[in-house]
């Protein structure tokens, strides 16, 4: 018998999202009912089209999808890489203002290419596709026909192919429904459960974080050993708690960016701030950790 959940990555490939994009499509070409799609950023370049073509082709077989897209996205879209949005959205001349302001502060990573927003409006347009936009949630996770679920850090975009980053499959109609019951905050979290998840929740009407009070549990309930691996890091909370489990003789080591794509020297400063007040050991890397682990 399979294990109901597996790491998508393969230590063979220097492409860090190609386990996890091949996976996507596959199941895409599977689907047999439904589609649901819950992302951050959907850039409009190849990995973007390649990955939007199967959704339509999908749609057009008369799979019914469902495409959660977060608003705060727009921005990184529209500043970084090609500068293009899978989801053309009309922005207002004090957005284009703001972000032409904002994007002084990012590196520079300005790619040209020629992918038009056709693919995009036909995805969007679809009889057979919903899409909801939503605020501010950095969530990233596909669900198919509520058997398997993918989820874990990697947007839809290129770049991600340059990054250390993986995503997860879940497999089991029992978790998938656990997964839904959770999400609408009708079970508490368990963890006595061989799989179960913690969310952070955003609605008009609550806002929830469970991730983070588990996180500073875990780290101050550990005793041998905690590997890090994230792609910002600066919270203090979270920051002293990996100080206080340092300095009760915990084994530290946390992968890390040589050069973060945002926020880099928030990075340092928080990494120079932890070193300072406890033994932590440190590896460093050209690549991108875009992983949270």
């Amino acid at each position: 018998m399979s294990e109901p959940i597996r790491l998508l990555v393969d230590r063979d490939q220097s492409d860090g999202a190609a386990a996890t994009f091949d996976a996507v499509e596959h199941q895409v070409g599977l689907a047999a009912e439904s589609i649901d799609i819950f992302m951050f950023v959907w850039r409009n370049d190849e990995i973007g089209n390649q990955l939007g073509q199967a959704v339509l082709a999908a749609a057009e077989r008369g799979i019914s999808v469902k495409v959660i897209k977060d608003r705060a996205a727009i921005m990184y879209e529209r500043i970084e890489m090609n500068r293009k949005s899978f989801f053309h959205t009309p922005l207002s001349g004090f957005t284009r203002w703001k972000y032409k302001i904002i994007g002084r502060t990012f590196p520079d990573t300005f790619v040209e290419d020629d992918f038009g927003r056709e693919l995009g409006d036909r995805v969007s347009n679809h009889p057979n596709i919903e899409i909801e936009w939503v605020n501010h949630t950095h969530t990233k996770y596909y669900v198919f026909d509520e058997r398997l679920m993918i989820t874990g850090s990697i947007n839809i975009e290129d770049r991600h192919r340059g990054y250390r980053d993986y995503m997860f499959e879940v497999v089991g109609e029992d978790h998938i429904a656990r997964f839904r019951e959770r999400n609408a905050g009708e079970v508490p979290y368990d963890p006595d459960r061989q799989i179960d998840f913690l969310l952070n929740r955003i609605t008009p009407d609550r806002r929830e974080f469970e991730i983070k009070p588990r996180m500073i549990e875990l780290l101050d309930g550990a005793r041998q050993s905690v590997y890090i691996e994230m792609a910002y890091i600066g919270d203090p909370d979270i920051s002293r708690a990996i100080v206080r489990a340092g300095n009760r003789g915990v084994d530290m080591t946390m992968l890390f960016s040589r050069e973060a794509n945002i926020g880099d020297d928030i990075n340092w400063r928080s990494l120079h701030r932890i070193c300072r007040r406890a033994p932590v050991q440190v590896v460093m890397t050209d690549k991108m950790i875009h992983s949270k682990l």
